[in-house]
Parts: structure tokens; C-alpha cells; sequence
């Protein structure tokens, strides 16, 4: 398979940086309660993620009443007047708020506002004709959720996006409250990084309760090419709100951006030179010539009088030790004391 739609270079502007691009995923951990939405957005700010994304929506318009789940919907539901309120409230945080609206009337809501740096299209918003041509109309980035979909339907979507908006994301990963670890199947960031030319995300839904894999899978996803790490958050998972599977604690929050930071300064450059500490230590542990015994001064140098050790400067290597064979010493030099070059003629 051939890799599919350029990406345009000068597109990429939001989501670049050296460390992955962390997302505050809220959804509905704030229970449908204003004040609780309000506490989690000031906390999420305070992790050091670099957004923080909101699920808005009208359960009529995108839950059918038969549908079980419609009431429990219906409970959590924030009204646009009051997601209006909340925007205006952070809208110095422009930058930094996502939206992810669930249906149409949800999208022109957002729009309307223009309170949010970029938007996230659900997966089953994806097939939606309506969605999609008010999408193609936003000049913002946008983020593809691509779990649990068929190739030929994000290859569909992707290549009627691409060329319109302002930068594509395409976000792995899929909840299934809490997702298995054998479920998530990782490599399928790898399959996506090289069939796409573009950003390529993972949305963890790991279970929270193991801090263990609850980090380390989200550093795999990065390191198998996921340039943007969306993670779910919420005030105490102890009280198990709605959301709590795989959502951190704001304390765990902060802890998990700073691990990416650490892996970021680990890594290093992609490219091969030594850094001050490489060259100190090459320094220790490199051998360089020195006496093997007295060496008088205006005596010829022998490769006898010469043993190679750790020295604590740099020295002559044993590759250019020929260079001052059978050259005279311009001063006396004392037994295991450092060769140097200058110092013979």
C-alpha cells in the first residue's frame, strides 16, 4: 500500500513541538454538574497538558429515545448556554481548548463560538454528509477518531479532508470502559505512520487503576509514532464518576505529562554527535599514551617507552602514537606522566 496524500508541510503548525502533544480528555467526568466541569478545567490547566478537549453535544439529535442510553445522555448534558458561559469564562485559553461535538447542530454551536483551537470529529460522525462539508468548511486542525473503523473508510474521509483543512490528525485507540491490553493492538500506529502522510495520534483508554500500564502503553504509542497522546482526567477516580476508567487524577495528570518530558530528554537528538557529558566521558574512559618509564630529555622515543592507560585529559591515541616515534624529547618526562605531541621534536 502506498502512502496516502502528501502532507503540506507549511499545514503543520498547531500540533508541532519536540514532546508529544498532550490532551486533557474531559468527556463526562464532570457529570453534567457546571461547578464540577469548571473545577476539572482548573486543574486540568495546572497539569501541564497542552489542551484540553470537551465533548459537546444534544442527545436528540444524536441518541434515538429507544436507545438505553438515551436518559443517562440526557442526564450529563450541558446546554449551549452554558457551554457559551464556560468558553467565554476560559477564552483566554483559546489555544489550548479542543471540542469534540457529537452531532451537526452541536458542530455549527462550536463554530459559531469560535472558541477552540481545534476539533475532534467522532468516529461515528465520520459517515455524517452534513458533518463532514460544515468540517471541510473550518480552517483549524482537525483530528480524525479512526478506532474501530475499516482502512477504506478513513482512506475515504482522510483524502476528502486532506486537502482542505489546515492539518489532519489521525487518533487510534478505542474505549471499551476500560479497553484490555489485548485489545489495543499498537502496531496499528506504525500501519497508520507509514500509509498516512500525516499526524498520527492514540487515545488511551488503558485501565487507570494499573499506574503502571495506565503510563507505559501511551509511551509505546509515542515511540511507535503517535505525535499527539489524548489521556482522560477527572477530580478523584475513587469516587468512580462517569469516565473514571481510564482517567488520572489531576495529581496523576501532572506526573504523566512530566514522564513525557523525561522520555523527550532522554531520547536526545536523531542525530549522531556527542554532548558535553559523551566527550567527559570519553575523556575517563578513553586510553591515551603514556611514560613507561623515565624519559630524558633529547632522548628518541621508542615504542618501549610508551604504555597506553586512562588518563584524566586528552591525550595521543595508539593510531597516531607514530607521528613522535623516534622524535627527540624537548623536555624530561617522568615515568607514567601524560605524552603530549608539543613535546617532543
Amino acid at each position: 500500500m502506498c502512502t496516502i496524500g502528501l502532507i503540506n508541510k507549511s499545514k503543520v503548525k498547531y500540533f508541532t513541538k519536540k514532546e508529544p502533544f498532550i490532551i486533557a480528555e474531559i468527556a463526562s467526568a464532570h457529570d453534567g454538574n457546571i461547578k464540577k466541569l469548571i473545577k476539572i478545567i482548573d486543574l486540568a490547566l495546572k497539569t501541564g497538558a497542552d489542551a484540553i478537549k470537551f465533548q459537546i453535544f444534544k442527545t436528540k439529535n444524536f441518541i434515538s429515545l429507544r436507545n438505553p442510553m438515551f436518559n443517562e445522555f440526557l442526564k450529563i448534558e450541558i446546554n449551549y448556554r452554558n457551554w457559551e458561559k464556560i468558553f467565554q469564562k476560559y477564552k483566554r485559553y483559546k489555544k489550548r481548548i479542543i471540542v469534540e461535538p457529537y452531532d451537526t447542530e452541536s458542530l455549527r454551536f462550536c463554530i459559531s463560538l469560535n472558541l477552540f483551537s481545534a476539533i475532534k470529529v467522532p468516529t461515528s460522525c465520520l459517515d455524517e454528509v452534513d458533518y463532514i462539508n460544515l468540517i471541510k468548511k473550518i480552517n483549524k486542525p482537525i483530528i480524525l477518531g479512526v478506532g474501530g473503523i475499516e482502512l477504506k473508510r478513513i482512506k475515504k474521509i482522510y483524502t476528502k479532508l486532506n486537502s482542505k483543512n489546515s492539518e489532519i490528525v489521525l487518533m487510534y485507540g478505542f474505549q471499551n470502559f476500560p479497553t484490555k491490553l489485548n485489545d489495543l493492538n499498537l502496531n496499528k500506529i506504525k500501519f497508520l505512520k507509514n500509509n498516512f502522510q500525516c499526524l498520527i495520534g492514540y487515545a488511551d483508554h488503558t485501565d487507570s487503576e494499573d499506574y503502571f500500564f495506565a503510563n507505559y502503553i501511551p509511551m509505546i504509542a509515542n515511540t511507535y509514532g503517535a505525535d499527539i497522546i489524548e489521556k482522560h482526567i477527572t477530580i478523584n477516580r475513587i469516587r468512580k464518576g462517569r469516565d473514571y476508567y481510564s482517567a488520572l487524577n489531576p495529581d496523576e495528570f501532572k506526573k504523566f505529562v512530566n514522564l513525557f518530558k523525561i522520555k523527550s530528554l532522554v531520547n536526545g537528538n536523531k542525530k549522531w554527535s556527542l554532548n558535553k557529558s559523551e566527550v567527559e566521558y570519553a575523556k575517563f574512559s578513553k586510553k591515551y599514551a603514556v611514560a613507561n618509564k623515565f624519559i630524558k630529555k633529547n632522548k628518541k622515543l621508542n615504542k618501549i617507552d610508551i604504555s597506553f592507560k586512562r588518563t584524566n585529559k586528552h591525550g595521543i591515541e595508539s593510531d597516531r602514537i607514530k607521528k613522535i616515534i623516534n622524535k627527540k624529547s624537548k623536555k624530561n618526562i617522568k615515568y607514567d606522566q601524560i605524552i603530549e605531541i608539543n613535546s617532543f621534536k
